[in-house]
């Protein structure tokens, strides 16, 4: 693993730096990811915190980027620097940072220390810079977000501007939910829309390299089209499976609460950990689709021939099956009722227990539905997977 590390020191340039860079690049796998001369760059940089793992500040350099080279470093910077990190402590992204000075005065100062007390402090000679160099990895290896991208190291791959996704953004989304699996915290239910939100991410990027084909505008119309199983030359069939699951539940949790209700009272203490590997499936193998530079202008040729097909048999449907007729108010318009055997339905479809319950004896219309092919289907042959109250 190389450690991404941010530098800020207005010298970073001389050769003498320029030397523990490589060296540390070389020897101990710490890459000044980011070196900087001024703590108005490195607030910038701090927009982004998970793309480090690691700072390393000089005691003195520029404020400002606009300073010349004649200007002096001042103690502002660090000062301006630290309370940006303290900032981003309280908020939940602890960085470990280091104090690399070549300011004796400094590194002696017992009020220097006081002040800077959070930090290690180490002298800008030989000794120091080793010394340094392995209190990076030790402070680094302790974290568990460290420890989270070394377990699941083929995930966080993706996490590259290569894949079309923001490389900073993607890497605290996926963080956020590795972290809640390795806290067993089986209850949390706020990471469930934004997984919805990552697979419609996905679906656009699929259309960007033309795996799915654009116009096609409903989420649920883009999760059928991309898991056909003609898509299976270029999609397997476990991925398809996955997506079907993310969205099942996500949406599930989005429109019905039965997801978001289950984990919340505990009685789904899996669902989080299954949906967090099922996503971790589809990236992985999206990593591998993007680098296996397939034939792109073959691949839309398919998409399209697909795409072609689906609507033919779209209409061949339509053409075939009668028009429905129903005694009910509006068409797909049913009453939530709950049969003999404990079973809540509207008319010739099967509801969630927990969304009948919750709307028994109300006016529905059904909206969104899908072949049953579990309990009672005999009984109710579709299944409502979502409904509006009328």
């Amino acid at each position: 693993m190389a450690y991404k590390v941010l530098w800020v020191d207005d010298e970073i340039n001389t050769p003498d730096l320029k030397m523990v860079a490589a060296l540390a690049s070389r020897r101990y796998g710490i890459n000044m990811e980011t070196a900087c001369e001024s703590s108005e760059q490195a607030l910038v940089y701090l927009e982004h915190p998970s793309d480090y793992d690691a700072v390393i500040l000089d005691a003195r350099f520029l404020s400002s980027s606009h300073s010349t080279s004649s200007t002096s470093g001042s103690i502002r910077g660090l000062r301006e620097v630290t309370e940006r990190l303290e900032e981003l402590r309280t908020n939940g992204h602890f960085l470990p940072v280091f104090i690399y000075t070549g300011q004796p005065d400094l590194y002696k100062s017992e009020d220097f220390k006081d002040t800077y007390y959070r930090y290690q402090i180490f002298q800008k000679n030989e000794e120091g810079t080793i010394k340094l160099f392995e209190a990076i990895i030790q402070s680094v290896n302790d974290r568990m977000e460290t420890q989270v991208k070394l377990k699941y190291a083929p995930l966080f791959d993706v996490c590259m501007p290569k894949y079309l996704f923001d490389s900073s953004d993607i890497t605290d989304r996926l963080l956020n939910y590795a972290v809640q699996v390795e806290h067993n915290d089986t209850k949390k239910t706020e990471y469930l829309n934004d997984m919805r939100k990552l697979i419609e991410e996905l679906f656009e990027k699929s259309e960007q390299v033309g795996l799915l084909r654009s116009g096609i505008n409903s989420l649920n119309e883009k999760s059928k089209f991309l898991c056909d199983n003609k898509m299976q030359e270029y999609i397997p069939p476990y991925i398809q499976e996955s997506i079907r699951h993310i969205l099942r539940c996500t949406q599930e949790g989005s429109h019905y609460g039965v997801a978001d209700a289950d984990m919340r009272n505990g009685i789904a203490p899996f669902l989080f950990r299954s949906l967090f590997f099922s996503i971790s499936s589809v990236l992985v193998w999206w990593k591998q689709f993007i680098d296996s530079n397939c034939d792109k202008d073959a691949l839309r040729q398919y998409v399209e021939s697909i795409q072609m097909d689906t609507e033919t048999a779209k209409t061949d449907k339509k053409t075939a099956e009668p028009e429905r007729k129903t005694d009910t108010i509006l068409p797909y318009t049913y009453i939530v009722e709950k049969d003999s055997d404990g079973f809540y339905h509207c008319g010739p479809y099967l509801m969630p227990t927990k969304h009948g319950q919750a709307i028994e004896g109300r006016m529905v219309t059904v909206l969104e539905e899908d072949t049953n092919t579990g309990k009672k289907s005999d009984v109710y042959p579709r299944f409502a997977k979502r409904v509006k109250e009328v």
